[in-house]
């Protein structure tokens, strides 16, 4: 893992008492409980990463949007270029309708044929918030090109002409015919 220094100081920047806010959280049912639980092991320990995007998820969850737009940007500013948790980040901003975050987020990772997870999420970023032809460029990275030709033809109507590049189910094109 290429963050795995990141790893690494979070655990030893982490405090006990951090660690036994989030273990309270984990059980805890009531959402606006867990908010204060959050907010308690934000204030102890502002430099975990993980605290804010689960306080993000609770602020969405709470319908507090701007708050949860607020803990998704401290949690970027904590999280390297590249690390796991940025695909979180860019799923919360689907929740928050924030089609500029979901961008600035997809710039920081490594988009190749070696990082397919990447690829996967920046295309389906770009395509939940209608930028087709960013996407299909993604997709022409892993190689997708009638996936990524065909879901852009579907979203202008063009229907007609996605049966003919549907060839191989590995792509996903037939989902398009049904």
């Amino acid at each position: 893992d290429s963050n795995l220094g990141l790893y690494t100081e979070q655990k030893e920047l982490i405090k006990k008492e951090t660690i036994e806010l989030l273990k309270k959280v984990y059980l805890e049912q009531d959402e606006n409980k867990k908010l204060d639980l959050l907010n308690k092991a934000a204030q102890l320990n502002p430099q975990i990463a993980t605290i804010f995007i689960q306080k993000a998820k609770c602020e969405v969850l709470l319908d507090k949007i701007e708050e949860a737009k607020t803990s998704m940007k401290k949690a970027a500013r904590i999280i390297p270029d590249n690390a796991l948790e940025i695909h979180e980040l860019v799923f919360l901003s689907y929740d928050v309708n924030d089609k500029d975050f979901a961008e600035s987020q997809i710039k920081r990772l490594q988009l190749d044929d070696v990082n397919v997870m990447n690829c996967i999420l920046a295309s389906s970023a770009y395509e939940f918030f209608g930028n087709n032809q960013q996407a299909a460029k993604v997709q022409e990275i892993m190689s997708m090109t009638h996936f990524g030709n065909s879901r852009l033809m579907f979203y202008q109507e063009q229907y007609s002409e996605v049966a003919q590049k549907c060839s191989s189910p590995e792509e996903g094109d037939f989902q398009y015919l049904w």
